[in-house]
């Protein structure tokens, strides 16, 4: 397998978990919004329960901020190492 290749699939699958997180925390929130505007009553339980999951995916939004604009000199290294190999061959 190629290192282009195998980096395509890694690169497909950090889109396909930001895309599930970002959609869990957006539905997160819109379902504490949508029981917040029709006035459901919410137990103890599942309202610490939607606290601790809205708490995780804030944690995990974070991270996903941070991997794709923060700029690295990783990634940076990453892309000269592809760049030269397409070149050589």
């Amino acid at each position: 397998m190629k290192l282009s290749e195998m980096l395509k699939g890694i690169f497909r699958s950090r889109i396909i978990l930001s895309v599930v997180v970002v959609f869990s925390f957006f539905g997160v929130i819109f379902g504490i919004g949508h029981a917040m505007h029709t006035q459901t009553e919410i137990s103890g339980e599942w309202k610490e329960i939607l606290l601790l999951l809205l708490g995780a995916l804030i944690g995990s939004f974070s991270k996903i901020i941070d991997y794709w604009f923060k700029d690295t000199d990783h990634d940076k290294k990453l892309i000269e190492e592809i760049s030269k190999k397409n070149e050589e061959e």
